[in-house]
């Protein structure tokens, strides 16, 4: 299944309240994605309660939702200057709060509208009520001006109540830099 049919399907906008689906018509019928995933209402998430079926909550997809600020500070160009180095911290708010560092590796030519990085991030928090930590992988490139971006879970790198973790993450960020996540998971 491809990413975008993936990040649909988690949408479930055939469950959506009449309500919700007649105040946001417009951006279900011609809308992009991020779009989409901005005026989604809100999922029920905490299932850690149940008891009738406690299989479940193994495999469930969870949802979280919320904004995060970020401080890049330039780092020394990698490879005689063709790559450039950007070390990052984190503070998110919302469904997850906590905080994160991170490094990124970029190159390519951002005025022409053609570049590419990859970064890797730690972030430390509570989720939802569970406490700890994971690791979050990126890739993105720009091509013509247009964007696209991989946000993954670190297999394996969930700790604390965290352990064995998996997801993606959405980012949006608004006009006024605003950044929003919208993460998918799965503990």
């Amino acid at each position: 299944m491809s990413h975008d049919v993936e990040r649909l399907v988690t949408l479930a906008r055939w469950d959506w309240p009449l309500e919700h689906i007649t105040a946001h018509i417009e951006t279900i019928m011609s809308g992009s994605i991020e779009e989409l995933v901005a005026v989604a209402p809100p999922r029920p998430s905490d299932f850690r309660n149940l008891r009738v079926l406690p299989w479940v909550r193994c495999c469930m997809t969870n949802f979280a939702r919320g904004t995060f600020e970020v401080e890049m500070t330039p780092g020394k160009a990698e490879l005689d200057g063709s790559i450039g180095r950007f070390d990052f911290s984190k503070t998110f708010r919302g469904d997850f709060a906590g905080v994160g560092v991170g490094l990124m590796l970029s190159g390519g030519d951002p005025p022409s509208g053609s570049a590419g990085y990859v970064a890797m991030e730690t972030v430390q928090g509570r989720l939802e009520g569970r406490e700890g930590g994971f690791a979050l992988q990126q890739f993105g490139t720009l091509r013509d001006g247009s964007q696209t971006m991989q946000y993954k879970v670190v297999p394996g790198s969930g700790s604390g109540d965290l352990k064995g973790m998996t997801g993606n993450l959405h980012l949006r960020v608004d006009g006024d830099g605003t950044h929003h996540y919208d993460l998918e998971y799965q503990v």
